[in-house]
């Protein structure tokens, strides 16, 4: 309902009830592809143009993202590293459609970040990973540069 408020003009997704139609709040064409191009961003899978047509309310339009998400038959696996492996796979086509440019740094910051946070979260892993991680404590610099991060990794991984 945000997205569809959003791409209406309007502040809040309260003008967008869920049984109404997108029709009668003022959708046309050019509306229905910019509100795929919102979900499809934010959710992270491809839906199609149609959608607004094949899915005539904001409710009946959420049921059908979510069961792109989840699965057809509404419960998930389970299994919650594939989801995760497909945005890794989607993540990978972005950056090399993306190349170089001035967001490359807060791409590669932000992806460090996330590492970051995965790997102190990762569960009995880490723990086990903490008597290595402290090894490591001192042989790196806290102000260390891209370049002198990048060679600590090689020279741990035995890459150069």
């Amino acid at each position: 309902r945000r997205h569809a408020a959003a791409v209406l003009g309007h502040d809040s997704a309260d003008p967008v009830e869920p049984q109404r139609a997108f029709k009668d709040l003022g959708f046309d064409s050019a509306g229905a592809v910019e509100l795929r191009n919102r979900l499809s961003s934010a959710a992270g899978v491809k839906l199609p143009a149609t959608m607004i047509f094949d899915y005539p309310n904001a409710a009946a339009l959420a049921e059908y993202v979510r069961g792109e998400l989840v699965g057809a038959d509404g419960a998930s696996d389970g299994d919650t590293v594939d989801p995760v492996l497909d945005g890794l796979d989607r993540l990978e086509v972005a950056l090399a459609a993306a190349g170089g440019g001035g967001a490359r740094q807060d791409v590669t910051d932000r992806l460090r970040t996330l590492l970051s946070r995965w790997l102190d979260d990762s569960g009995p892993q880490a723990e086990s990973e903490g008597d290595e991680q402290q090894s490591m404590d001192g042989r790196l610099d806290d102000e260390a540069s891209a370049g002198e991060v990048l060679d600590f990794i090689n020279k741990e991984l035995g890459l150069s």
